[in-house]
Parts: structure tokens; sequence; C-alpha cells
């Protein structure tokens, strides 16, 4: 198991709920988000990174994995 595995445990929770899609790997969805923080943390004052920039992140993954 990769050292991520609490995600990819979650994430398959998720399918049998019916909450993501089962195309979607774990390790993409972690590449998503570590990504969107590194990219945002390069390129933005950390001010601009706070809860509504966290919500609009979670969002757009979110839709991205439903089904």
């Amino acid at each position: 198991m990769w050292p991520w595995g609490w995600l990819q445990a979650r994430l398959e929770a998720a399918v049998v709920a019916g909450e993501a899609r089962a195309d979607v790997a774990a390790s993409t969805v972690l590449e998503l988000i570590a990504g969107s923080i590194l990219i945002a943390t390069a390129t933005r004052p950390l001010d601009d990174t706070g809860p509504e920039w966290v919500d609009r992140m979670v969002d757009v993954i979110i839709r991205g994995i439903a089904p």
C-alpha cells in the first residue's frame, strides 16, 4: 500500500457510498490537492490562501470526482 493509503480507503468508501466515481485514482486526487497547494503558495501571498481559497479548491475537486 502506498503511503497515502488512508486516501485510497476514503475514496473507496466514497465510491461505495455513491459519492465518487469508480474511475478516479487516489493518486490523481492527491496530485490535484498537492499541486493546488504548491502553485498557490508559490504564486500568491499567504493571506490569499485562507479558508475561502480552501473552500473553492475543495468544491472544484469534489465536483470533479463526483459521479
